[in-house]
């Protein structure tokens, strides 16, 4: 090869494989190996971010994810949300809840439970969300926002001051 590191084969994002092909133009053969540790962050990164575009599309393809992958934070979560903008409200908490339960950091999904509880009137539920998530997500900027604002809508002042202060 005229270069230091020459094309040598992909990554296959379904089956988690490395894909490596011969140096040989004239060789149509290719051999499957473990993908390399120090590719595998990437690897990771880029299949979350093809699922995520596939899930946007399809209901059913999050459906099929959870069979897969049950404790799947990320596509629970979605899968609230969908059902929230159809109007199937108690699925959608049980998914919010159980995305909780895969991933107790992961804020969106205390978020958009908090925000559906709110939004039927169970705004005493809706707080003691919003406080789980201010504790859990405790660093994290947008979260104590989202914990602020509904603390000031609820006439709790110094609850919202200590929030948005973080």
């Amino acid at each position: 090869p005229h270069v230091a590191n020459p094309f040598r084969g992909v990554i296959d994002l379904v089956e988690m494989k490395l894909l490596t092909f011969p140096f040989d133009k004239e060789d149509r053969n290719y051999s499957t190996e473990a993908i390399p540790a120090e590719l595998m962050d990437d690897a990771l990164a880029w299949r979350e971010m093809m699922l995520e575009k596939l899930y946007n599309f399809s209901n059913e393809l999050m459906e099929l994810a959870l069979a897969v992958q049950p404790k799947f934070a990320w596509a629970r979560n979605n899968l609230g949300v969908a059902l929230g903008r159809m109007e199937r409200a108690d699925e959608a908490v049980s998914q919010y809840r159980h995305a909780i339960s895969d991933d107790p950091r992961y804020g969106p999904a205390y978020a958009n439970l908090a925000s559906l509880l709110a939004s039927q009137g169970r705004v005493d539920e809706a707080a003691k969300v919003y406080d789980s998530l201010s504790r859990v997500r405790n660093r994290d900027p947008f979260s104590q926002y989202q914990a602020g604002l509904f603390a000031l809508g609820r006439g709790d002042f110094e609850t919202a001051l200590k929030r948005l202060r973080k």
